[in-house]
């Protein structure tokens, strides 16, 4: 999937603002605006049906006793771009592929076992944290899940092309509003037509492929939860 750097959104941005040196609307300025028209675009996008890549690891040699999985989520852990697991199998660490078993789930709640269970027979994933019945020992977890969207905090981070525009219309709509700017008109006029054409085009058949990139780093904190889930 091509992309486009987020410092060329922020060009964009101040450009609409007429501000093209950037002057007056930096990069760095204009980062958490980017950021969060970016993060409700990907709400929008997601609520009209746009796919979302589905992605498979395996989490080698989980230690045992461990249920929450929060650890593999933080920034850079397997786990780190994922939106909502599908499937987990799981097998004793270190045997052959032909010993996966899969687990149950998602349930709404991990059942007790006993201190000697081997398996990771259950996973649940409430409020954004996935959990598996702890093993007595360790195992290797096999994961499925869909991708989150790129999330563009990180100017290194791609934008995902063909979006580039539209965003840019909305974080300078947004700035113009709050600083009263005499753009705004215009600004909306713009926004509003983009928006319907890129919805329009995106609810065409002819889409085959997904159009929404893994994103480099985790977006929200989430913390291990105490005991079983």
């Amino acid at each position: 999937m091509q992309q486009q750097d987020v410092e060329d959104v922020a060009r964009r941005v101040a450009a609409l603002l007429d501000n093209p040196s950037q002057s007056a609307f930096s990069t760095d300025y204009l980062m958490p605006y980017i950021d969060q028209e970016f993060s409700e675009m990907d709400i929008e996008l997601e609520s009209l049906g746009a796919p979302y890549e589905l992605e498979q690891v395996v989490l080698a040699g989980v230690p045992g006793g461990t249920s929450s999985l929060s650890s593999y989520s933080q920034t850079g852990g397997q786990l780190a771009d994922m939106k909502i697991p599908t499937d987990i199998w799981w097998k004793p660490s270190g045997t052959p592929d032909t010993q996966y078993s899969q687990s149950s789930g998602p349930v709404g709640r991990l059942d007790f076992v006993a201190s000697d269970n081997v398996g990771a027979w259950q996973w649940t994933f409430l409020g954004g944290l996935l959990a598996v019945t702890p093993s007595s020992s360790a195992v290797d977890l096999q994961v499925t899940y869909q991708k989150l969207a790129t999330n563009i905090i990180d100017p290194q981070t791609g934008v995902i092309l063909g979006t580039a525009g539209w965003l840019a219309l909305r974080v300078a709509y947004y700035v113009a509003v709050i600083r009263g700017m005499p753009l705004v008109p215009i600004l909306e006029k713009k926004m509003n037509a983009m928006g319907r054409n890129f919805k329009i085009t995106l609810k065409k058949p002819r889409q085959g492929v997904n159009i929404m990139s893994p994103k480099t780093h985790g977006r929200f904190a989430r913390p291990s939860p105490t005991g079983y889930v």
